[in-house]
């Protein structure tokens, strides 16, 4: 397309340069729908696979998924390598990942913080606890955890995993909860 020139406010003219494709143009949204496709490929993955760690399926209308969405997005940031060999978080932090990475609705043990909200109150108080992992934070390297019991999402920094056995147990899972909270 040509080039135009609009008024600025205050200023000087500026000269545009428009560079969207025509909807009349042959694969205009090309990139963007295999965008979706490759999305809804690693959601539906991710998706199948809590369904067969529970051994349990999963609605899909369950509010379970809204933590599922951002999680996948997540995921492929930090996993899924382009042609150049990096993930687009290497691309824009200019280095690799380094959390490691958990399963979505995985139960692990979660460190409490040490002080603020849900902090201990004593000395001798519990300071891990059990909770599910449904997200990561793109600022800080800290984790989104459901703890048992609950519905509402904390940040916590340091997790461990449980073994194998205790990882996944549908009688305590997150598939129980009506409508986790942010």
């Amino acid at each position: 397309q040509e080039p135009r020139t609009v008024a600025v406010e205050g200023g000087e003219p500026a000269v545009i340069q428009e560079m969207f494709r025509t909807p009349c143009e042959k694969n205009a949204n090309a990139d963007a729908e295999a965008a979706v496709k490759q999305f809804t490929a690693q959601f539906r993955t991710l998706k199948f696979d809590l369904e067969r760690s529970l051994d349990m399926k999963v609605p899909d209308n369950h509010p379970l998924m809204q933590w599922l969405v951002p999680y996948t997005a997540w995921i492929m940031t930090v996993g899924r390598t382009g042609d150049d060999g990096l993930t687009a978080f290497q691309r824009v932090r200019g280095k690799p990942y380094s959390k490691r990475l958990v399963r979505f609705g995985e139960r692990v043990l979660y460190k409490r913080p040490e002080a603020g909200p849900g902090a201990p109150a004593g000395k001798l108080d519990k300071r891990w606890e059990y909770g599910f992992v449904v997200g990561y934070s793109r600022d800080s390297p800290e984790y989104r955890v459901i703890p048992e019991g609950s519905q509402k999402a904390i940040w916590v920094r340091s997790i461990e995993r449980r073994p194998e056995s205790e990882r996944w147990r549908p009688d305590l899972s997150l598939i129980h909860l009506s409508e986790p909270t942010r």
